[in-house]
């Protein structure tokens, strides 16, 4: 009766570390997949604020362009 206390309590209190253990990765898991998808949103957002940035200074040097273009004729 004493081998059993001596091997099953620890083998009780490991398994249980375990079982616990493998709920936190998986609560892990779920917020770096939270993370992951917020920190695309804000990439997409960036991505397409420099679209416009750059499609609007691609106008003001087509702008700039035609006013230096128009006062040297």
């Amino acid at each position: 009766m004493q081998d059993v206390l001596i091997v099953g309590v620890p083998l009780v209190a490991i398994l249980a570390g375990i079982l616990l253990n493998r709920q936190g990765v998986e609560s892990l898991r779920a917020e770096m997949v939270a993370f992951r998808a917020e920190m695309r949103a804000r990439f997409d957002a960036v991505h397409r604020d420099m679209r416009e940035f750059y499609g609007e200074q691609a106008r003001h040097d087509l702008r700039i362009g035609n006013l230096e273009q128009a006062k040297r004729g």
